[in-house]
């Protein structure tokens, strides 16, 4: 599962989700949770089971954000949304002391509707959740992570700044156990919608630290992550010369333009040859 976007889409907006097809982000998180109201949860529920149902989804993935396990919409969500079969489900306020419970309660729907087990990406938005995030990571069912930043600062009870450093922690904790076991990692949104050279920047930090992309609240954000999280022109072109060499040379050291060349180099060139062919900038 290779995501640069996934945009966050309120399951009850219909205009919203029936133009989702057409917008340029990798996901499509339609949303029961956070940006639903609570007289409006039943009804948002079904709209994005019709929406699974109907929509045409070759293009790119469509993602759920159902209730947390003490709501008591969640097992509704389940019994609504799994049937319908989503790319994967958002969970909500996960941490390791509760993901089993939530497994269970989804392992429990999908045999009694005799489904395939659906991708589960853990949303880690608490500092309980950022501290047992390991315990998540470990679990088969897990797929990935997606870092909830205005959440988790709340539960820390701090105030969020322009250059997110208060969430420096967080974003290494949940990626470096992301990483450590081959999951999927996705930033935290950036709220400031209109200041897209910040979201740039943002998402070029997150890309640093090793986050294979970002969750988007804007449509126009997502052009901006598929952009950073891919690979640029310089990367490619930086990886080719570098796989071109260690085919001449044929030694497993080598020195190249004064820098050392080595197996860990070697392979990050392939990597960046990999993800530029995967998003169709190289054949």
């Amino acid at each position: 599962m290779s995501i640069r976007s996934a945009l966050f889409v309120p399951g009850n907006s219909a205009a919203m989700v029936l133009s989702s097809p057409v917008l340029s982000a990798d996901a499509i998180i339609l949303d029961c949770e956070d940006a639903i109201a609570i007289a409006a949860k039943d009804s948002a529920s079904l709209l994005i089971k019709h929406t699974l149902l109907h929509l045409p989804r070759r293009q790119k993935e469509y993602w759920v954000r159902i209730n947390p396990l003490d709501s008591e919409f969640f097992h509704q969500d389940l019994i609504n949304v799994l049937p319908a079969r989503p790319d994967a489900l958002l969970i909500p306020k996960a941490n390791g002391d509760e993901w089993r419970a939530v497994v269970n309660a989804i392992e429990k729907i999908e045999k009694q509707f005799g489904l395939l087990p659906v991708r589960l990406i853990a949303l880690i938005e608490s500092a309980l959740g950022v501290l047992t995030c390991e315990k998540v990571a470990r679990d088969e069912r897990c797929h990935g992570f997606l870092l909830g930043g205005e959440d988790f600062a709340s539960d820390m009870g701090i105030v969020r700044r322009e250059d997110n450093r208060e969430l420096l922690y967080a974003r290494y904790q949940v990626c470096t156990w992301a990483k450590a076991f081959k999951k999927l990692c996705l930033d935290t949104p950036y709220t400031d919608i209109d200041n897209l050279s910040g979201f740039q920047s943002d998402c070029e930090f997150s890309a640093s630290i090793g986050f294979d992309g970002k969750a988007c609240i804007h449509p126009l954000q997502a052009d901006v992550a598929n952009e950073v999280y891919a690979v640029s022109e310089k990367q490619i072109l930086w990886a080719k010369e570098i796989l071109d060499e260690t085919e001449r040379q044929n030694v497993g050291v080598f020195s190249y333009k004064g820098k050392m060349i080595d197996r860990p180099v070697i392979l990050r060139a392939r990597q960046i040859i990999e993800k530029a062919k995967k998003w169709g900038l190289l054949r």
